[in-house]
């Protein structure tokens, strides 16, 4: 994926290059602030398997048989500061922060003394710091100007828990409640988006855009507790791979 987003940038460059040049584009420093929401894909988060010899099996029976889950949307705000070497080619640093994402899956099991079962994941945060290539057209198209960018950089991903507990009434009291403990963790990010940035003054830009972001890794440490029992262990921790997110925002930009 990391290959195909570059390549694509490098295959579109050539058919931006036109002798139109558009008197509105900015050829200097230019700062800004973006705000959006960031769209979770389907994830697998789930026991790393990898950690089977060297630690107790996962203590999460999940009544699905699956650990795909969604951690839905949450807002995205950040800030961002760049340089454009000439109407066509453009760098940028960005800071970018998402949060709070939680998922909760229920499995209704109607066997007593428990009569059902939740499984959350709660309080993930995601920030990044990427450093972006932006490619524009070369022309004037009224004050508009569509780009598309691609980056890299690191990604500060921080989980809270991963929580399994069973459904209780007044005549059924919890049996269980198992919770390991999160983890926070940096890992390589990347992204590759589109947009339109529209001048409505001479020093001002708005813009509108998307980008796909993988964010490496999420992760929980290896510590247990049940809260019911006062069991405390060490088992197997849950990792997902490559957790995505499909982002839509809205940018403020200042050309200096």
């Amino acid at each position: 994926m990391k290959r195909i987003a570059f390549a694509s940038i490098m295959v579109v460059a050539p058919i931006f290059a036109s002798k139109d040049i558009t008197p509105h584009k900015i050829t200097s420093v230019y700062g800004g602030i973006e705000v959006g929401a960031s769209i979770s894909t389907n994830i697998l988060f789930a026991p790393d398997w990898n950690q089977m010899g060297t630690k107790e099996h996962s203590w999460f029976p999940v009544k699905s048989g699956s650990f795909v889950t969604n951690l839905g949307t949450r807002k995205c705000i950040g800030a961002k500061i760049g340089y454009q070497f000439n109407p066509i080619i453009g760098i940028e640093a960005t800071y970018a922060y998402r949060g709070t994402f939680n998922s909760i899956q229920g499995y209704a099991t109607n066997t007593a003394p428990s009569y059902g079962e939740i499984y959350a994941i709660n309080c993930i945060t995601v920030q990044t710091v990427l450093f972006n290539i932006n490619l524009s057209p070369h022309v004037d198209w009224g004050g508009f100007i569509p780009f598309v960018n691609s980056g890299i950089g690191v990604a500060i991903n921080k989980t809270g828990s991963v929580r399994n507990y069973d459904v209780f009434n007044a005549t059924n009291p919890p049996v269980f409640d198992t919770r390991l403990t999160g983890k926070r963790c940096n890992h390589f990010a990347w992204q590759a988006g589109v947009g339109v940035n529209y001048v409505f003054l001479t020093h001002w830009q708005f813009g509108l855009g998307y980008r796909y972001l993988d964010i490496g890794k999420l992760e929980t440490s290896d510590c247990f507790v049940d809260i019911i029992t006062h069991q405390a262990s060490s088992v197997i921790p849950f990792v997902a791979q490559h957790p995505s997110f499909n982002e839509i925002f809205a940018s403020l930009v200042y050309c200096f």
